[in-house]
């Protein structure tokens, strides 16, 4: 599973915090947890730049993946395969989003 996180904050530690936090919602055990990359973004100084890549201990069942993504935001792009919905995109700025969890100003994830 991959996360590309822009983070409304410009430190590092609450950049980290903000990405522990959408995690943890997965109710899984990581196994494997690798930050690649986490910087200041150049087009927006006031946003953090969160990559990361991490392993499950089992893979997140459809009811899983969507309870999930519920918890991070109520407004989801599906890009990727249609069918399997594998990568996904929720921004503050989406025309019809309600709710993203705080400190997000966009994710994208990639199952």
């Amino acid at each position: 599973m991959y996360i590309n996180l822009f983070a409304q904050t410009t430190k590092i530690d609450e950049a980290k915090l903000i990405l522990k936090e959408i995690i943890d919602a997965l109710n899984k055990e990581v196994l494997k947890y690798t930050f690649i990359k986490i910087e200041p973004y150049w087009k927006i100084k006031e946003l953090t730049h969160v990559q990361a890549e991490f392993s499950l201990t089992s893979k997140l069942s459809i009811e899983e993946r969507k309870h999930f993504l519920f918890s991070v935001s109520d407004k989801w792009t599906y890009c990727g395969n249609p069918i399997l919905d594998d990568e996904v995109v929720a921004s503050i700025a989406t025309e019809g989003c309600n709710y993203i969890k705080s400190g997000i100003e966009m994710i994208n994830i990639i199952f």
